[in-house]
């Protein structure tokens, strides 16, 4: 064999190599690149799963707030509606007209 063929024949093996390391390093790197990003979405859940108490206590504060307008409309109203006449009203014309 010619020194060139001999120089090609162990160069390929070497360059073939070199070559096959160069992704050996981007597997584990991109392996904790998944796991970074999915440890952002444990804790974006573990976020969301701390505001559920708030939520539940601002729609508490918000029913109260309600039931109380509701139960003042209602008092209200029912007195809007009524007579109120005392037993000696019941004796003069006029109040009983009013």
């Amino acid at each position: 064999m010619t020194r060139s063929r001999l120089m090609a024949v162990f160069l390929a093996p070497v360059a073939a190599v070199s070559l096959a390391g160069c992704g050996i390093n981007s597997i584990p790197t991109a392996e904790e690149d998944v796991k970074a990003r999915w440890a952002d979405v444990q804790a974006d859940y573990q976020r969301r799963a701390d505001l559920i108490p708030n939520i539940v206590a601002t729609v508490k504060g918000s029913v109260a707030a309600e039931d109380k307008s509701l139960n003042d409309v209602i008092g209200q109203r029912g007195k809007a509606t009524s007579i109120q006449i005392s037993a000696n009203d019941l004796s003069d014309p006029t109040k009983v007209q009013q």
